[in-house]
């Protein structure tokens, strides 16, 4: 009868230790789920004087006046005509960050946002190829 109790409670024991584990796991996606959405509202945070975006207590020098209050579509959609109507998104970033927007984020999370920005505004943007893009007729 003990044996049986011993392995009851055994498993048991490992059944809490793996929904503690799987919480484990879902708060540190949480956190960076905080976290990426914390870095989008200090971007979008409402823009300072003198060509300077606020980004919760940091600021950005922002070098092209038509992004200081550019949403990202409307930055691309900047970004696009600039390099002749048709780059990659990498090339997008790249323009981007070189004139101070989105120089906060990390390379790749901009990327990721420049592309989603992209994938979303259809009546805008016109996917030509992979991760290429060009402006809507």
């Amino acid at each position: 009868m003990s044996t049986d109790l011993l392995a009851m409670h055994r498993a048991f024991l490992e059944e809490v230790i793996a929904k503690r584990e799987k919480l484990r796991k879902e708060d540190d996606q949480l956190a960076a789920v905080e976290d990426y959405h914390r870095r989008i509202v200090e971007e979008l945070a409402p823009a300072g004087q003198n060509g300077t975006a606020a980004t919760g207590g940091r600021s950005r020098e922002v070098k092209d006046m038509r992004l200081l209050r550019a949403q990202r579509h409307e930055a691309c959609q900047i970004a696009l005509e600039e390099l002749g109507g048709h780059a990659k998104t990498q090339e997008i970033a790249a323009w981007l960050r070189a004139r101070g927007y989105g120089s906060e984020f990390d390379e790749r999370v901009f990327q990721n946002t420049c592309y989603t920005a992209l994938t979303r505004k259809t009546e805008l943007f016109e996917k030509v190829g992979p991760g290429e893009w060009k402006l809507a007729s």
